[in-house]
């Protein structure tokens, strides 16, 4: 149990609850704005210059691309491994704008995040929807 700390960041706590109350498709979606979020922030870095700075969100967003592959669940098939070659080809552009110290492969990246995340999101609609209707056939 997470015993809140008087000197805790608020945000932090608010993330932490959020985490731990969201469905796995949910958790995915995070996952793609959190991808986005550092793809964006790399952008702006490599934009001014700020390799460090840039370096530092790549490696960020190719930890959570890695993370979205390790998640996957092979035994569902084709869609799996599809989605796999999807998220190393994205990783492999991110490690492209990072070597290569260039934005120019962060706008595909992006664009194919955003889809992906698009995507997951309607996923975690329909299946809280599906949810909800359960629970009001079981009477919950």
């Amino acid at each position: 149990m997470l015993v809140p700390s008087k000197t805790a960041d608020p945000y932090r706590q608010y993330r932490g609850n959020q985490v731990f109350t969201s469905s796995p498709t949910e958790l995915v979606v995070m996952l793609f704005d959190g991808a986005l979020r550092f793809v964006r922030q790399a952008a702006a870095a490599l934009k001014e210059q700020d390799y460090a700075g840039a370096h530092l969100y790549l490696g960020r967003a190719q930890q959570i691309v890695a993370e979205l592959m390790a998640s996957l669940d092979f035994k569902q098939g084709e869609l799996s491994r599809n989605l796999f070659k999807l998220y190393e080809y994205i990783h492999f552009r991110l490690t492209e704008a990072d070597i290569g110290r260039s934005g120019e492969p962060l706008d595909e990246v992006e664009t194919m995040l955003l889809s992906l995340r698009e995507s997951w999101a309607e996923v975690s609609r329909l299946s809280g929807r599906a949810g909800k209707e359960r629970n009001q056939e079981a009477g919950y």
